[in-house]
């Protein structure tokens, strides 16, 4: 069997970089190190949420997570086909409904949603804000 490609979602990168602050830090370990031998892909608004200043402060982690990034095989997913029907649709969803949809979220959902990234998993802690989407497209969600 070949490589997998699983998407990787922010709340993955938070619990494996701010241990002490976080539940699912032991959690996140094992699934970086399923991924291992798999292709990471990373989306880019998944970097931006990620890469703040609370991150940038501590330059080990921010080093260890640009060595993460170096690796082979991980392969940063632009949102350029994606932003601006997820900012239209994110405007649309938040008015008709009582809980909020960030447009990081919606934009991984149109990365799901995209037989053309071939995805097979999706890494997250979130499984409720994807669970609808993953079903649809066959994708297994790595908690």
């Amino acid at each position: 069997m070949g490589r997998a490609n699983i998407l990787v979602d922010t709340c993955i990168w938070i619990s494996l970089f701010n241990p002490v602050e976080n539940e699912n830090h032991s959690k996140a370990l094992d699934i970086i190190n399923d991924l291992e031998n798999n292709n990471i892909l990373v989306p880019w608004p998944t970097l931006y949420e990620f890469i703040n200043t609370k991150l940038a402060r501590r330059k080990e982690n921010l080093f260890s997570f640009e060595q993460t990034l170096l690796k082979p095989n991980v392969y940063k997913i632009s949102d350029e086909k994606y932003k601006e029907f997820a900012l239209e649709k994110i405007f649309e969803i938040n008015r008709f409904r009582y809980n909020s949809v960030s447009l990081v979220d919606e934009i991984i959902k149109q990365m799901i949603c995209d037989k053309s990234l071939k995805i097979d998993f999706l890494a997250t802690f979130n499984d409720r804000d994807f669970e609808y989407f993953c079903q649809k497209e066959n994708i297994i969600i790595l908690k």
